[in-house]
């Protein structure tokens, strides 16, 4: 059974504020504490696309396999996620653009969206998680509070740790959270998307280039008399 970690990327600046900082690490020290049962984690905070992409690069590495958790929390808007505090509306990287950033050697792993309105267009949901090959997909269709979604995850990836990082061990926390939490969970439409099985690792077949046939040699040879 493959353990939970999850390494997580956090936005360096939620309120825009200098004055008013919030961090997530704080809950992720609290679960990682020596006890019954510790969840390792590697915590970063992001401002730019850039940093963005050479930490996912990084984590994808084979040598990161014990932290197969990638736990992003920014702001997010409807399929897209901001790196900062933002007025616009439309989202920094889109889920399309992070599919591309995060590629498709996913396969075991699980990625979080701690953002709010994340996993609220199905279609791109469905399609993020065949385009990253990703084991599960998990995140909100509506919009957050802070606090309250902080401590949702806390407990997402503590039940994730007695499950196991499996398709089973994501359907027994789906249903440990349901019941446990089911008031959050309805609130805030808290959703896990699970690769269908024997999709996980599949590529799509290369189809053989056709073979070009051959060009017929006229004998040149003349007969001697």
């Amino acid at each position: 059974m493959t353990r939970a970690g999850v390494f997580c990327l956090e936005t360096g600046d939620w309120w825009g504020r200098l004055i008013d900082h919030s961090s997530i690490e704080p809950f992720l020290q609290v679960l990682g504490q020596p006890g019954l049962l510790p969840v390792p984690s590697v915590y970063r905070t992001v401002m730019t696309q850039e940093e963005f992409e050479r930490y996912i690069h990084e984590w994808r590495k084979p040598k990161n396999n014990g932290l197969p958790i990638l736990y992003l929390c920014f702001h997010g808007q409807t399929n897209g996620v901001d790196f900062e505090w933002t007025s616009r509306r439309v989202p920094e990287v889109n889920l399309r653009e992070l599919a591309e950033i995060i590629g498709d050697k996913c396969q075991g792993r699980i990625i979080h969206l701690g953002t709010c309105q994340g996993m609220k267009d199905q279609a791109e949901v469905a399609r993020f998680l065949k385009k990253t090959r990703a084991l599960g997909f998990s995140g909100y269709v509506g919009t957050v509070g802070w606090m309250k979604s902080a401590a949702l995850d806390l407990l997402y990836f503590y039940a994730l740790g007695e499950n196991g990082v499996t398709a089973q061990g994501l359907e027994a926390t789906r249903t440990s959270l349901e019941k446990d939490m089911g008031g959050m969970v309805k609130r805030f439409g808290f959703q896990i998307h699970i690769a269908p099985p024997g999709s996980i690792g599949r590529r799509r077949p290369v189809k053989p280039k056709p073979k070009k046939p051959r060009k017929k040699i006229r004998n040149t040879k003349t007969q001697r008399n």
